[in-house]
């Protein structure tokens, strides 16, 4: 889903339970004015960033207005191994490879910045991998980019992740918020299985894969879903049929694989 992965030069990274935070990344800040300073990013207070010049012992503030971008340095990265990693569901390897790198730049997510997909990715890692906290926690952070991708990776996130906690107010509360038509459609769908509606979320499903056949962000995780959407509703040998299916229409991505892994575990119980 997002292919530029990188890994980064990190100081000072304080990971909790609760959320993430770092102290003096260092960085190239980039503002709207043209300027550009070599800074110590020491915290971001919502409104202004709080930096350090390179040469300067004193830190100062910025409005975050002013900032066009952020390049927080690194060094080079094999981000197509990360990327297959992902591709092949070995969820566990990504995070492994990007929980140290993403942690720092959490609260910097509301700044565009060179690190945002790596963000992303391991944001959706944690989901896929059934860390639903560090998801969530995630996904908090990334919902206020400005990057309209990702910020509707991160929404998408965080509803999912209230559905699986039964707290169906705010995954219909995040529905309201959406503006694509692919991602209603499919949150719907999600919605109505939650509520124990899978027939329901089958007709809601085949309107997406009606209307948006060429939507390669949305099809993949509907048709899975239409898997187990089948299985829901007890119908075995077409949930086998739709992974099947789905296997082979998106092989070589994590959908694929998720696909196959359900087709292999109900074949195994049958």
């Amino acid at each position: 889903m997002m292919k530029r992965i990188f890994l980064f030069l990190i100081a000072g990274v304080l990971w909790t339970s609760s959320g993430f935070s770092a102290e003096n990344l260092n960085a190239e800040l980039y503002k709207k004015d043209g300027g550009a300073w070599r800074v110590f990013l020491i915290k971001n207070g919502g409104e202004e960033l709080t930096i350090r010049l390179a040469k300067s012992k004193v830190n100062r503030t910025i409005p975050i207005d002013e900032v066009e971008r952020l390049n927080i340095e690194h060094p080079e990265y094999d981000e197509t191994l990360v990327q297959q990693h992902f591709d092949e569901a070995d969820y566990a390897a990504v995070i492994t490879a990007l929980e140290p790198v993403a942690a720092p730049v959490a609260d910097y997510m509301g700044v565009p910045n060179n690190l945002q997909d790596a963000f992303g990715l391991l944001m959706n890692a944690y989901f896929w991998n059934g860390d639903r906290e560090k998801a969530r926690a995630a996904a908090l952070k990334l919902k206020i980019t400005q990057d309209q991708t990702l910020k509707l990776s991160a929404l998408t996130l965080l509803a999912l992740t209230s559905l699986t906690d039964g707290n169906l107010a705010d995954a219909e509360a995040i529905l309201a918020e959406m503006s694509d038509p692919a991602a209603k459609l499919y949150l719907q769908a999600r919605l109505q299985q939650a509520k124990q509606q899978p027939e329901a979320a089958i007709q809601t499903a085949v309107q997406l894969i009606a209307n948006h056949p060429n939507d390669m962000l949305w099809m993949p995780l509907t048709e899975l879903l239409c898997a187990n959407l089948y299985l829901d509703m007890g119908r075995t040998n077409s949930a086998i049929a739709t992974a099947r299916q789905t296997e082979k229409f998106y092989a070589g991505t994590s959908i694929g694989k998720e696909a196959q892994a359900l087709r292999e575990a109900l074949e195994k119980s049958e």
